[in-house]
């Protein structure tokens, strides 16, 4: 399986200066999809940046893919990311004391 990377993307410039870039990054997320390599992608509510997850063989593949961004390449918001490893089944924790567990 090829490995997992997490980018996050927060904006830093004005909305109105990062205007043309977002629409890059939503092109650049939707060419992402389009190749097989976007697992998942989203924006945060208030418009300041997006986290999403993608496939890229090594640490060198991933960061070029985090660099592409229009956002990023312009230098219009702070980015990192991540190896993000999936967790397949999610064991059962007692719920702490004095809280009501829900199903």
């Amino acid at each position: 399986m090829t490995p997992l990377w997490a980018r996050l993307i927060r904006i830093t410039a004005a909305p109105d200066a990062a205007a043309e870039a977002i629409a890059g990054h939503l092109a650049h997320l939707r060419d992402l999809r389009d190749r097989g390599v976007l697992r998942g992608a989203g924006a945060f509510p208030g418009g300041d940046g997006f986290l999403d997850l993608y496939e890229a063989a090594d640490l060198r593949d991933a960061e070029a893919i985090a660099r592409s961004s229009p956002l990023v390449d312009t230098a219009l918001a702070a980015w990192s990311f991540w190896r993000w490893d999936e967790i397949g089944d999610i064991p059962q924790f007692p719920a702490p004391t004095g809280s009501t567990q829900r199903p």
